[in-house]
């Protein structure tokens, strides 16, 4: 995620086409992201930007022990021009 003394925490970041969401696929991706950042001996995950709309992702990583651990206002510009917040979801490895 970062480098220096913050690159013990991974990050990253999953986009499903629609046709193609309810398949497992979003839960596999990440199990095997948290899988494969605790073997390289990183202590924690985290989403920088989980559209807050997005409520069917935000349930998915809730229920593999992310929290949303911060909220950017306003972050998303909307193609109606309206606004969504953004939230930043954080999991130590360890849990």
């Amino acid at each position: 995620n970062y480098s220096g003394r913050s690159a013990h925490i991974a990050n990253a970041a999953y986009m499903i086409r629609s046709t193609h969401r309810g398949q497992g696929i979003g839960s596999l991706m990440i199990k095997a992201s948290l899988h494969l950042a605790k073997e390289r001996g990183l202590h924690a995950m985290q989403f920088n930007m989980v559209f807050s709309q997005n409520t069917l992702a935000v349930k998915l990583y809730e229920r593999l022990g992310f929290k949303v651990v911060g909220i950017i206002p306003q972050a998303i510009r909307n193609p109606d021009d309206s606004f969504q917040d953004g939230f930043v979801m954080y999991r130590k490895l360890d849990d």
